[in-house]
């Protein structure tokens, strides 16, 4: 479905199915569930993450998400020389960790790889 909103409580009821539909098949029944590979972690983003871990943390092994240093646009090498925009990487950290382990006590953090922009 393209362009429909979930929320996370909704999400994390689907992640719950999605385990009980594996669960039954030899190859899956014990293997790993990683989620919700959310965006970087902003307001709103954390409130989806905060709503899906409430309804399913226990479901996922581990929670995932997506590290992009600059977002919609073109980057140059020399881009990557600024610090500040490194430094946002341990920020992100921190914010996964905390929604995580306020709900679960400790749970695994998983940071996703996706293709960058297109470099000059």
């Amino acid at each position: 479905m393209h362009g429909r909103a979930v929320n996370g409580s909704q999400l994390g009821k689907d992640y719950i199915q999605l385990k009980s539909l594996l669960q039954p098949i030899r190859i899956y029944s014990r293997a790993s569930l990683y989620g919700p590979n959310i965006g970087r972690p902003r307001k709103n983003v954390i409130a989806l993450l905060d709503g899906f871990m409430k309804v399913a943390g226990s479901t996922v092994d581990a929670v995932t998400w997506q590290h992009c240093y600059i977002d919609g646009r073109v980057v140059k090498v020399m881009d990557f020389l600024k610090t500040r925009l490194l430094d946002t990487l341990s920020d992100q950290i921190r914010k996964i960790q905390k929604v995580s382990k306020s709900i679960l006590g400790r749970k695994g953090a998983s940071l996703g790889v996706r293709q960058g922009k297109r470099h000059k």
